[in-house]
């Protein structure tokens, strides 16, 4: 997995970003100044497609996005989870979950 494999996938996803509003600032600015750590998270990922992958405090999704692409079965959760990001994660079969992390029973 490259670089620009994560960039072109991720080019489609900022096609359609998330509302400024609700995810508090510009995603695709948040993108150009974190894609190098968003893609060093994902080269940690071991290469056994059969675990499953927790991500915390996911939004706006693109590391679970792209983990999901390469086979892996994904979750995401967080503490708020916005209406758009509800939907894109839906779009790409990814559950995603509300949880606090400090106080909740978490089941995973």
């Amino acid at each position: 997995m490259r670089l620009r494999e994560f960039e072109s996938m991720m080019k489609e996803v900022m096609e359609n970003p998330l509302d400024d509003d609700e995810f508090g600032g510009s995603e695709v600015e948040y993108f150009r100044i974190s894609k190098h750590r968003q893609f060093h998270t994902i080269s940690l990922i071991p290469r056994d497609r059969n675990i499953k992958i927790l991500d915390i405090g996911s939004e706006p999704g693109h590391i679970a996005i792209f983990v999901k692409t390469l086979g892996y079965d994904v979750t995401t959760a967080s503490v708020n989870l916005v209406s758009s990001f509800k939907q894109r994660m839906s779009r790409y079969d990814i559950s995603a979950d509300i949880i606090n992390i400090e106080t909740d029973n978490v089941k995973y």
